[in-house]
């Protein structure tokens, strides 16, 4: 059974895994959330996006600059205009999508 990155469930299940009620699930697939990030951010030439966590947050990334994957895609830190940092675990990132109802271009 997969877990849906963003959820309720995923989020309880974040919790869990950290306070050591369960071992670590390779079930949860965020991977994809991550797969489009990093697609997003190999664009050329570059169209800005933003990330929408299950929360309800949305973070601007205006430039690749302004984002750092984790080697495994666990984490992602988006750095905002005022240059503040925002540390966002993966399991709690629900989509990316395009700026301004801007057009997806494809990779070269």
């Amino acid at each position: 059974m997969r877990i849906a990155a963003g959820t309720a469930a995923a989020t309880d299940l974040f919790w869990r895994e950290s306070l050591g009620l369960i071992t670590p699930s390779k079930e949860v697939d965020f991977s994809v959330v991550i797969q489009s990030i990093r697609e997003f951010n190999r664009t050329v030439p570059f169209v800005p996006y933003e990330i929408h966590t299950a929360s309800g947050e949305r973070y601007e990334v205006p430039q690749p600059d302004f984002i750092s994957i984790s080697p495994k895609g666990s984490f992602v830190v988006i750095i905002d205009a005022k240059e503040r940092p925002h540390h966002l675990n993966a399991l709690l990132i629900e989509r990316a999508s395009l700026l301004n109802g801007q057009k997806r271009r494809k990779s070269r």
